[in-house]
């Protein structure tokens, strides 16, 4: 860039800035750098500026500056941390109006960073930036002392299981101890409260009955965990042998964990962040045109990259577009009164068609999901019938048609309640299945069993989540392995159909080293299709 453009760009983010301000957005100091395509590119591969040198990042970085150097695609127009002052790099050949927009959208960024409950949860973790500079140098000395192999082992490890997280982003560390101490206090309360009050049951309390609560209370005082326990990495930080887990490596997992439990917000509220972004540098965007800070030819640029980035794909999910649709549809329709129990209740199709009521709530209603909301509870709430139609968010594949002798695109799914649900796993929990510990000392034997938590879902739209393939789980499960030092189970299911049936095959996994995989069915269900049922 010239002197010229570097300082017409200063210019014009000041008066982003303050037209931020004007709509209502937050605002911080914020690092903008104008970089090489290359530094895009690391920034994007190796998941901060400045990280930890590992194979998987350098895989990933040489993979997107193949694709940028041969298609001149693949680059970011941006790349934005969530970090107490905001960082921002744009790819210096990115033309100037393309600049302008990215500072427009980056600023939607900082004010859902700033806002959203989840979000701020996220740089609560850790001073994430500051942890991945100091544990780069600190992983390059146990690399010189215990070779890059080990410390890669651990990391790939670490890699397998770091998105295996509690489901709630606002769990506590837990203290087993006191969580144990709570679990046996309430359980001895019930046993002496049916003592107490026999008149309640209709079969008083029997001495087999005492007992069974007491040995129930008396497995309690030594179960780890005493509760499941869905965030795996800690687990195995805490409780692994020191024998088999060695300081430096509970470092490397403690800091993976970290990185971790710092972007998982950022994945669970991927279609909110991209399309309130996307909402507000339209928005800036033309408040600028209309200004005449930016010119005709800006206009032209502007367009093309826009539509660009708004571009709706059948057979990949474009958060930009979905999500940036989302919030125009929920302001229309709280702008128009089409919300609540009249507007809901209302079964007459031509009136509701028709529903007009001057609320005028919008820019409230959307301020308030980009504060509260992730994208599990958008989707829940917001991602009506006439949504999904309206924007064809189906299920689609690729057929021959011998008539025209061409590849043409075919709905398998429309089904907006079937939709919904494929939509919640995928988008909502970054694809990673709800497993958790039930038992860190399995039989007295110290092996780990681990439960794969599959529920909520009907069959119907089971068919269309991909389950983990067998390659992939006995992979993950030698890793843990490593980590561990001692055989694992997992208790899993494998979902199969016929015409009439779904077949519902529980199975426990075993590995104790070497190739020793083992499977052995459980228990078998069968399920007829004309019933609604839900696993």
């Amino acid at each position: 860039m010239t002197q010229k453009e570097i300082d017409r760009l200063k210019r014009v983010e000041e008066r982003i800035i303050e037209i931020a301000q004007e709509e209502g957005l937050q605002t911080t100091d914020t690092i903008f750098e104008v970089v090489p395509a290359d530094r895009v590119l690391e920034g994007m591969s190796f998941h901060f500026p400045t990280n930890f040198s590992y194979w998987q990042f350098g895989r990933d970085y040489e993979k997107n500056r193949t694709i940028y150097e041969h298609t001149g695609q693949g680059i970011p127009y941006e790349q934005v941390w969530n970090f107490e002052t905001p960082k921002a790099l744009i790819a210096e050949t990115n033309p100037f109006a393309l600049k302008v927009l990215t500072i427009a959208h980056v600023m939607g960024h900082v004010d859902f960073f700033l806002a959203n409950k989840y979000l701020q949860h996220a740089r609560s973790v850790a001073d994430i930036a500051t942890e991945a500079r100091r544990a780069a140098r600190r992983f390059q000395t146990y690399e010189s002392i215990y070779g890059q192999h080990a410390v890669e082992n651990i990391m790939d490890a670490a890699e397998a299981i770091q998105w295996h997280q509690s489901p709630n982003l606002f769990a506590n560390e837990e203290n087993e101890k006191e969580i144990r101490e709570y679990l046996v206090k309430l359980k001895q309360e019930q046993l002496q409260w049916k003592i107490d009050n026999p008149s309640t049951y209709a079969h008083h309390i029997t001495a087999e009955d005492i007992q069974i609560y007491r040995r129930e209370i008396e497995d309690l005082q030594d179960k780890t965990p005493p509760q499941p326990a869905y965030d795996l990495l800690s687990y195995i930080i805490r409780h692994a042998s020191g024998k088999t887990l060695k300081p430096w490596m509970k470092d490397v997992l403690s800091v993976m964990r970290n990185q971790a439990r710092h972007l998982a917000p950022n994945a669970r509220t991927k279609t909110l962040n991209e399309g309130w972004a996307s909402f507000w540098h339209y928005r800036i965007m033309h408040r600028l045109f209309k200004e005449n800070v930016l010119d005709d030819k800006d206009f032209s640029v502007f367009n093309h990259y826009h539509a660009a980035v708004v571009r709706k794909s059948k057979y990949q999910m474009n958060w930009y577009s979905i999500g940036l649709a989302l919030f125009e549809d929920i302001k229309y329709r709280w702008d128009t009164g089409r919300f609540g129990e009249e507007y809901e209740k209302c079964e007459d199709p031509y009136k509701k068609a028709k529903w007009f009521k001057d609320a005028k709530l919008g820019m409230e209603k959307i301020f308030e999901v980009r504060e509260l909301c992730n994208d599990y509870l958008a989707i829940d709430e917001f991602f009506t019938n006439e949504f999904i139609r309206g924007n064809e968010l189906y299920i689609y594949q690729e057929r021959y048609d011998d008539e025209t002798d061409t590849i043409v695109d075919e709905i398998v799914e429309d089904n907006p309640a079937i939709i919904r649900i494929i939509l919640k796993n995928s988008l909502s929990k970054f694809i990673a299945p709800l497993i958790y510990v039930k038992d860190g000392n399995y039989k007295d034997t110290g092996d780990l069993l681990l439960v794969h938590h599959f529920k909520g879902y009907p069959f119907e739209a089971l068919q269309y989540l991909e389950l983990t393939p067998q390659s992939w789980r006995n992979k993950t499960m030698e890793r843990i392995f490593r980590l561990w030092g001692r055989p694992v189970h997992l208790d899993t299911f494998h979902l199969d159909e016929t015409p009439e049936e779904w077949i519902l095959t529980l199975i426990r996994c075993s590995y104790g080293g070497g190739k020793n995989h083992s499977e052995e069915p459980q228990n078998t269900h069968k399920f007829k299709k004309d019933k609604k049922l839900i696993f």
